[in-house]
């Protein structure tokens, strides 16, 4: 995770090199539990789906975790059932509400099917525009994420750094890093997270 700006020397252009600019491009999916659980993170990596990326290199990724391909690194239907068969499904004990935004293929009509038949739990959207208060992750989990993923990339040794290094030990390096900072969030950040964002029933 590189920092918010470019430098460039006075006079020179601080434009990327187009072909090294999206190539090792990753978007990664966290999930917890309400008990303060972190379930194992799905990558999804820009790549060709069926092609040699997916078929040589994601074998060898660290296996406690799940990935995906997809053309512009992005979640779409088959992730998303790569996600409720491989992560979701393996990690969750009981009948469980599975906490959801409004992208159309986590709230399709084959979601929630999915979801109900096979894993015996319900898929519950957050109202538009809610995630900043009423998704557990957003309200106390990304921030420190992000600023932790941060601080990572600045204490690696950058020497050799990212300019001669090819697009698989990029992508090597992002994931390596993810879960180390992944491995840090504390039970405790979790537990108090779901309790902001999610309001205990009150009984009368």
């Amino acid at each position: 995770m590189p920092p918010g700006k470019t430098l460039a020397e006075v006079g020179k252009s601080s434009k990327v090199d187009k072909k090294n600019k999206h190539s090792e491009r990753i978007s990664v999916v966290l999930t917890v539990r309400a008990d303060g659980v972190k379930l194992p993170l799905l990558f999804i990596i820009k790549g060709q789906p069926g092609g040699l990326l997916e078929k040589t290199e994601l074998p060898s990724y660290d296996p406690t975790h799940v990935y995906a391909v997809q053309a512009n690194a992005w979640m779409d239907e088959p992730v998303w059932n790569i996600y409720l068969e491989r992560l979701f499904a393996q990690h969750v004990q009981d009948a469980s509400n599975l906490l959801v935004d409004n992208l159309e293929c986590h709230v399709s009509e084959a979601s929630y099917d999915k979801t109900a038949e096979a894993m015996f739990s319900v898929i519950e959207p957050l109202p538009p525009n809610s995630t900043s208060t009423c998704q557990p992750l957003d309200v106390g989990v990304m921030g420190p994420f992000k600023a932790m993923l941060k601080t990572e990339w600045f204490l690696e040794d950058t020497d050799s750094a990212d300019e001669n290094m090819t697009a698989e030990q990029k992508r090597r390096a992002t994931i390596s890093r993810t879960i180390r900072v992944w491995d840090k969030i504390s039970l405790e950040t979790i537990v108090s997270s779901c309790e902001k964002a999610i309001p205990s029933v009150i009984e009368l």
